[in-house]
């Protein structure tokens, strides 16, 4: 398994589903076999989980269980960096949430909302300092090629942070 990905946020095809405290997602016309690999990461909903075996093309287990979600969503897969795997469930909803693949065009944005430095895979967070300010820092984790851009990458549901030219 590659310890890095280069799809960011790309919409799987159908729809998918999880039922409250289950790990299992299920799609309808989804073709998870061709679309998701064992520790890619889907984002339902705006929660990311990580995909913990890839059943068959309507059904994955995730490494931890969903919150209350509906069906017919619009699922998001990204082959983020796999170090960052989740020790406990909450550390695989909370921090992997915050991890972003920057792409030639959106490094080149001015006053992009992460302020990420270079292209690869950054972890992105807010805080507030010591004085009240809401400060803004982005780490890169994984380097990449300049070469590394949307249509490389897939784009969607991350243009808040960092937005596209």
């Amino acid at each position: 398994m590659s310890s890095w990905g280069l799809k960011d946020n790309v919409a799987i095809k159908g729809t998918v589903a999880i039922t409250t405290a289950s790990n299992v997602a299920t799609g309808t016309t989804t073709e998870f076999v061709s679309n998701v690999n064992m520790g890619d990461y889907i984002t339902l909903n705006a929660k990311k989980y990580q995909v913990e075996q890839v059943v068959s093309n309507t059904s994955i287990y995730l490494t931890s269980v969903g919150a209350s979600i509906t069906s017919g969503l619009t699922g998001y897969v990204q082959t983020g960096p796999k170090y960052i795997s989740n020790v406990a469930p909450e550390q695989n909803v909370y921090t992997i949430q915050r991890v972003y693949g920057v792409d030639a065009t959106e490094i080149n944005v001015a006053n992009a909302a992460a302020n990420a430095s270079h292209t690869g895979w950054i972890h992105y967070t807010t805080y507030t300092d010591a004085f009240g300010n809401t400060r803004k820092k982005s780490e890169v984790l994984v380097a990449l090629s300049k070469n590394f851009t949307a249509a490389s990458a897939g784009d969607a549901a991350d243009d808040a942070i960092l937005p596209d030219a």
